[in-house]
């Protein structure tokens, strides 16, 4: 099926993706489904392939590559990333690295030095690393909030429950979750951070 949801409005979309997974599962039916939604992939496909340029870059279950994805651009599909530049300070034999960014994080998964991608915690003011709330955006029940990060060029984005969003210029401190980081080549081997 060649993007089979993609001219529906969003709840008919979400029904349909629903039937045809069950009607899938239940006739034991193989199928590949081609789509641009990355949600859509992983929340239908027993197997995810990832192609970029007309080949198969990675694939595997969702939950796989959206936690070991094979570079920053695969992260960045399954994603809202934020890009923070990193450098590899100690490279051990094991599978972790001692790794350095302006937010800190002592160890993270291997590839080499450039950029890190990592999920970030919310704290309160006079904790982890000073941050401004510039923006929270309301996503039915979350809300996306935009940080300012002393020693970041850009902002970072933080999801939390909409109840916990704090309010638009408040002074809040944040730390990056050490379980959610991925370390990654920067693109062309150098760092960019994006503006």
């Amino acid at each position: 099926m060649d993007e089979p949801f993609l001219s529906l409005d969003p709840r008919l979309r979400e029904k349909m993706r629903e039937e045809t997974f069950a009607i899938l599962h239940e006739t034991r039916a193989t199928s590949i489904v081609v789509t641009h939604d990355a949600e859509e992939a992983m929340r239908m496909g027993d197997r995810v392939a990832l192609m970029r340029a007309g080949a198969i870059v990675q694939t595997g279950a969702a939950r796989d590559l959206y936690r070991a994805s094979k570079d920053i651009l695969a992260a960045r599909t399954f994603s809202d990333l934020n890009e923070l530049p990193a450098r590899v300070e100690q490279r051990n034999a094991a599978p972790r690295s001692a790794v350095s960014s302006p937010m800190g994080f002592p160890t993270a998964p291997m590839p080499s030095s450039a950029c890190a991608s990592a999920a970030c915690r919310l704290l309160a003011a006079g904790q982890g690393v000073p941050a401004c709330v510039q923006d929270a955006r309301f996503l039915r029940d979350v809300a996306l909030v935009e940080l300012a990060v002393q020693g970041l060029n850009a902002p970072i984005l933080a999801r939390v429950r909409e109840s916990d969003a704090p309010p638009q210029g408040a002074e809040i401190g944040v730390s990056i979750d050490t379980g959610a980081v991925l370390v990654s080549e920067a693109e062309n081997g150098a760092w960019a951070p994006s503006q």
